[in-house]
C-alpha cells in the first residue's frame, strides 16, 4: 500500500485529537516509508523530524559498549518517535532504528515545536504518552541494571555475594 493511501488516524496519538486540531496538524504532516535498518537519529544528534508510526516499529537503543546496544523502548502506532521534542529537548539521547518497515507520518521539528506550543489537544495525549513511557522507564532501568550485570558476570556474582552477606 502506498503511504499516501494510508489512513492518517491509524496513529493513536493523532486519532486522539479533535477533528479541527487534527486537520490543522495534517497540513504539516507528510507520509513517509520507513525501511528496516534505517536510522532516524543517533544519540546527541539534533532531532530534525518527529514521526507518528502507522504500521511500522522503531526501536530506541542505547549503547552498552562500543559493540553492543540495549533496546530501551519501542514505538509503534501508539506513539511518536522524537518525544524529547514534546519536552523542549531537541537532541536525542538514544538511537532510533526502524525494526519493522512501514509507513509513518513525518513533521519537521520546527513545525512540530510551533504546533505543540499552540495546540493543547496535542499536548495532552503526548504528555500522557510520555508519562506512561516514564513509568515503563523505571522497569527499563532495572532491565538495564540486570543487563549490565549480565554483561559482566563477575560483577553480578560479587553483588549477589555482598547482598547475601548483608542478610
Amino acid at each position: 500500500m502506498r503511504a499516501a493511501n494510508q489512513p492518517f488516524s491509524a496513529n493513536h496519538l493523532l486519532a486522539a485529537m479533535p477533528r479541527q486540531a487534527y486537520q490543522r496538524m495534517l497540513t504539516g504532516l507528510e507520509p513517509v516509508e520507513l525501511n528496516y535498518g534505517q536510522v532516524l537519529y543517533e544519540p546527541t544528534e539534533r532531532i530534525r523530524y518527529v514521526c507518528f508510526p502507522i504500521n511500522c516499529l522503531v526501536s530506541l537503543l542505547t549503547a552498552v559498549d562500543k559493540r553492543r546496544t540495549l533496546e530501551v523502548g519501542m514505538v509503534g502506532n501508539e506513539g511518536m518517535v522524537g518525544i524529547p521534542m514534546a519536552l523542549g529537548i531537541g537532541v536525542s539521547a538514544v538511537r532510533s532504528l526502524v525494526q519493522g518497515s512501514g509507513t509513518a507520518m513525518r513533521m519537521t521539528a520546527a513545525r512540530f515545536r510551533a504546533e505543540f506550543k499552540k495546540n493543547t489537544t496535542l499536548q495532552r495525549p503526548l504528555f500522557r504518552y510520555n508519562h506512561l513511557n516514564s513509568l515503563g522507564s523505571s522497569l527499563h532501568n532495572y532491565i538495564c541494571i540486570f543487563t549490565c550485570y549480565g554483561v559482566n558476570p563477575i560483577r553480578l556474582r560479587d553483588q549477589l555475594e555482598k547482598e547475601e552477606r548483608q542478610r
